[in-house]
């Protein structure tokens, strides 16, 4: 098993950066709100692939997931609304990682300093819908 020394992530997190919010701020500008996710799973999806991920679109049925007791899932309709599973290599360890790619209405938007769905960078930080929420997740992630 190869050492990953906290220095050697640091220097991965550098080398990736500039990548990484650019992939942040291309998902920020994409209005994804709940049932407009699909041009948002577009772009993850690309990222997965390009990333080495095989990807898989799954289409939640609500009414089987509600009769699991432990479901949290809404009953509502998924229809056109996929979720996507990344894998890659087989068998071994697992790691989960679980994220969302809509937002919730930007409105009012006159209350916004910055467009919601600009994706501008000032002073050091990313402002948009979603930055700060799971897209971040998701941007972090991937």
């Amino acid at each position: 098993m190869a050492i990953f020394s906290s220095v050697d992530a640091r220097r991965a997190v550098e080398r990736g950066f500039d990548d990484a919010v650019g992939f942040l701020a291309d998902l920020v500008r994409i209005p994804s709100l709940l049932g407009e996710e699909e041009p948002a799973q577009q772009l993850v999806e690309a990222r997965l692939r390009r990333l080495g991920f095989e990807v898989e679109s799954v289409v939640p049925d609500p009414e089987r997931l509600a009769e699991r007791p432990d479901s949290g899932i809404p009953l509502m309709s998924y229809e056109g609304r996929r979720s996507l599973v990344g894998t890659m290599g087989e068998g071994g360890s697992s790691l989960l990682f679980n994220g969302h790619v809509d937002v919730v209405s930007a409105e009012p938007l006159d209350r916004w300093t910055k467009g919601p769905f600009g994706a501008e960078v000032a002073d050091g930080r990313l402002y948009g819908r979603g930055s700060a929420g799971m897209k971040g997740g998701v941007g972090a992630m991937l």
